[in-house]
């Protein structure tokens, strides 16, 4: 089964599994639209994405300035995610 599969099984939708692979793949605090562009997502569809990612706690966001900055928490918190939903 590939990373998204599995985050589909987790209970992710299409859409918050490609956020998250791609926030992940990036690997540092990035911005939405660099996110958005990674994960061929409409940047204004991924704010609502994201955020929901955010309240789920697989994504943790950053202000600097004053834009957003998201970074995907490490896979290893994904167990964490489930017993949560269980």
């Amino acid at each position: 089964m590939d990373a998204t599969g599995y985050l589909q099984k987790l209970g992710l939708t299409d859409k918050e599994s490609a956020l998250y692979i791609a926030a992940l793949e990036l690997g540092v605090q990035s911005p939405v639209s660099t996110i958005a562009k990674r994960a061929k997502i409409n940047r204004t569809t991924a704010y609502d994405v994201l955020e929901m990612l955010v309240e789920k706690g697989l994504i943790i966001t950053h202000r600097k300035r004053h834009l957003h900055y998201y970074e995907a928490l490490p896979p290893e918190k994904l167990p964490a995610y489930l017993e949560e939903q269980s």
